[in-house]
């Protein structure tokens, strides 16, 4: 602004210096005679006109100029003013969270320590009740005992009793049935009309002797005996069976009379028919009109008499018919319950017994029912590895608790029984209830050394460059094997290595269970949606195709739970998109992840191993035998080279595990899979370790890379102070189970490091 006042100034300045000057040249050119002054004045008069025209010209330009610059650095310091200001408006925002985050987190801390006080006392308080509990646990021990001793001591009473209505009972019948039957004999030997009958009736009287002194002696038997169904229904049946068989011999013996007369009455009419006995008519005629009523009496006196005998005899035959159906009906179902009692009476077994484990629990079952002491080991279930067997029974329906040392007193002769290779040896399972039966089938191979390992398993640091060349990939595995972190980890690393901006589209039908761990938003989230996720899939493929110039995006579909989606849809609706996307994707800068947990060719109803050649196939865990023994059944040079690596792998894997005490669900568990990529020799792989927590120190990962041991990923260092009580016992006698675990020294309980 001072710089255009000081211009305004000289200019003025000048102009009324040029103007003067321009007059007087004005005036001496009116005023001179001369021509030469005239002239002189003329030109000098123009000269001035031009300078003062020239210098007003050039003070405008300069001032709008100076104008321009000054209006230019107005709005440049205004700019920067605002930007000022708003920076220091958003440090105040800030301040102000931050005062309001610290206020927040002052109240959590306030109220975490009042947290941790209160679980204290939550923590004593169960302590006390533990103990209470215990204590009551004791004192309810007892009384069971002694019900128990109680229950034990009715039993015995009880049976006695029985025993003794049941011979109280049969006693009765014995005397009620041979007394009447002594007191029948009696009279028919007194009666003259059973004189012909005599010495039959005597014979039959000592016979009648002789089976009541067999029932007597069965009665005294029946005193002396253990309380048994069987041998209960035994001695009635054959006291029960002696009587019926005396009643009926008795019946039969009183016919014969009847018989007899009958006979007697025949010859005297044939002997009254024989001419040489003839009698005159006269004297016929008045001995049969003089005796016409007796005899007439006494024919229906013997008719009556024959009529009734024949309806007995008859009436007597079908009873006895009867009886000896009811007799053979008693005899079937009593030998239909012997069978069924001696049934149920056997150890439950494995009835399918298609493996070498199963037929060993089979043999421990009968060795111990059939040896003398008649435990019951009831089947339930088995575990295997292929080297060491655990075989689980039910021991609920012994007469009283069987400990391990009972068993495990016949562990070398169960070793020599079921030909093993050391003795089988038992221990009960509190927390299952069953108890336990290890068995050794084969000795565990040694273990491999590292350079063998490293030959046929490839480390974890080698993944993405091992799957990120490729672009169509199945992935399997069984239940928590990690079939999604995996795919998510290949889909990191063609996400990482593509040159093309790449775009993740995830169709996943278990959207939001608790184990949906997905990081990418799922377009279709059930069934249906899938389905129509690979119809979407095929449409994107054949939009590619029609363009002329390629797309600079990288679609990649991942498609989880292959299975469940067939299940609900149907193979027939996946089979044809499905199909196509595999052999058409990559073409079009498409690719496809998929996801399930068969390994089987013909999880779609259709396709084949060739259907599935152009994808790159990704099997973990026990996945990868599945896949190995389909693959290649008719190579089988081929296919069993890749299962004793296999066999190499797992093992490996298995052995770090357990060393350090992981189970499935921590951090840093090892995992392996199968890798075979079309045109590629196929290979094992570790996969990387599961991220399940964040980790807190960068110095952790320094430690757990020195620790690598040998090619796998290790487990974060968890230097935490050991807790003061088991959760199981309380006990403080504490002991370490790997690097993540636990161990009670005085119950044996393992749990995972907090």
């Amino acid at each position: 602004m001072k710089s255009n006042i000081n211009v305004k100034g000289s200019t003025f300045i000048t102009t009324v210096a040029g103007l003067l000057l321009t007059g007087a040249s004005i005036v001496t050119f009116v005023t001179s005679d001369k021509q030469n002054t005239k002239n002189f004045s003329l030109n000098f008069g123009l000269l001035s006109l031009g300078l003062t025209v020239g210098s007003v010209t050039a003070s405008n330009l300069m001032a709008t100029k100076v104008l321009g610059e000054d209006e230019r650095a107005t709005n440049k310091f205004t700019s920067e003013i605002k930007g000022l200001d708003r920076i220091n408006t958003e440090l105040k925002d800030r301040l102000f969270a931050q005062k309001t985050v610290l206020t927040e987190h002052e109240t959590k801390v306030n109220e975490l320590e009042k947290l941790v006080v209160e679980k204290d006392i939550v923590v004593q308080n169960l302590r006390v009740a533990f103990e209470n509990l215990q204590r009551e646990t004791v004192i309810k021990h007892r009384e069971l005992d002694a019900q128990l001793a109680r229950e034990n001591t009715d039993r015995v009473d009880l049976y006695a009793g029985i025993i003794k209505a049941f011979s109280s009972d049969l006693n009765y019948k014995v005397d009620e049935s041979y007394n009447g039957l002594a007191r029948s004999v009696e009279s028919k030997l007194a009666s003259p009309k059973y004189t012909v009958l005599h010495s039959r009736l005597q014979e039959f009287w000592n016979k009648l002797s002789e089976s009541l002194a067999t029932s007597r002696k069965l009665l005294l038997d029946l005193q002396e005996i253990e309380f048994s169904t069987t041998e209960l229904t035994d001695i009635y049946f054959a006291i029960s069976g002696e009587i019926a068989t005396r009643k009926v011999q008795y019946r039969n013996l009183l016919n014969t009379v009847e018989r007899t007369t009958l006979k007697e009455f025949e010859e005297e009419l044939r002997e009254r028919r024989d001419p040489k006995n003839y009698v005159p008519k006269s004297k016929v005629i008045q001995a049969l009109d003089s005796n016409d009523a007796y005899y007439g009496n006494q024919k229906d006196y013997f008719s009556t008499a024959l009529s009734q005998q024949l309806e007995n005899l008859n009436n007597l035959r079908e009873n006895v018919s009867d009886l000896i159906n009811q007799i053979d009906e008693k005899n079937l179902e009593i030998a239909n319950l012997k069978s069924e009692i001696n049934q149920n009476r056997k150890p439950l077994k494995w009835t399918l017994a298609n493996s070498r484990e199963l037929e060993i629990g089979n043999m421990i079952i009968d060795y111990f029912w059939k040896d003398g002491t008649g435990y019951y080991l009831d089947r339930s279930f088995h575990e295997s590895d292929g080297y060491d067997c655990k075989l689980y029974f039910q021991i609920d329906r012994n007469p009283r608790q069987i400990v391990e040392n009972e068993l495990n007193e016949r562990s070398e002769e169960l070793q020599q029984f079921c030909r093993v290779l050391k003795p089988v040896t038992f221990k009960y399972s509190g927390s299952k209830g069953l108890m336990v039966a290890t068995v050794t089938l084969k000795e565990r191979p040694k273990a491999e050394p590292l350079a063998d390992i490293s030959r046929i398993c490839k480390p974890h640091t080698f993944f993405k460059a091992a799957v990120s060349g490729y672009e169509r990939w199945r992935v399997t595995g069984g239940s928590q094997a990690g079939k999604s972190p995996t795919a998510q980890f290949i889909a990191d690393a063609i996400t990482a290595y593509s040159s093309k901006e790449v775009k993740v589209r995830l169709f996943n039908p278990q959207h939001g269970s608790k184990k949906d761990n997905w990081q990418y938003r799922a377009e279709g989230r059930n069934a249906e949606e899938c389905l129509k996720g690979f119809k979407t899939l095929g449409d994107e493929i054949k939009y590619r195709q029609s363009k002329k110039l390629s797309t600079d995006t990288f679609d990649l579909f991942i498609f989880d739970e292959l299975d469940s989606i067939i299940d609900e849809m149907g193979a027939t609706k996946v089979k044809q998109p499905l199909r196509y996307a595999i052999k058409q994707a990559s073409h079009q800068d498409v690719g496809i992840i998929i996801i399930g947990q068969s390994s089987a060719a013909n999880v779609v109803s259709g396709m084949t191993w060739s259907d599935w050649n152009s994808t790159a196939q990704f099997h973990l865990g026990d996945n990868a035998k599945l896949f190995i023994e389909n693959r290649w059944d008719k190579e089988p040079e081929l296919r069993d080279e890749y299962l004793k690596q296999f066999a190499t792998v797992r093992d490996f894997y298995q052995r770090k595990n357990d060393e350090l005490g992981l189970t499935i669900s921590d951090y840093g568990y090892f995992r392996f899979a199968f890798v075979a990529i079309p045109n590629q020799k196929a290979y094992f792989i570790e996969i990387p370790a599961f991220i399940f927590e964040p980790v807190e120190k960068p110095e952790a990962s320094a430690q757990l890379d020195e620790k690598i041991e040998p090619i796998a990923h290790a487990v974060r260092s968890t230097a935490q102070p050991t807790p003061e009580n088991c959760p199981k016992c309380g006990s403080t006698n504490l002991g370490t189970h790997g690097a993540l675990r636990h161990k009670c020294k005085d119950c044996g309980k393992t749990w995972k490091s907090k």
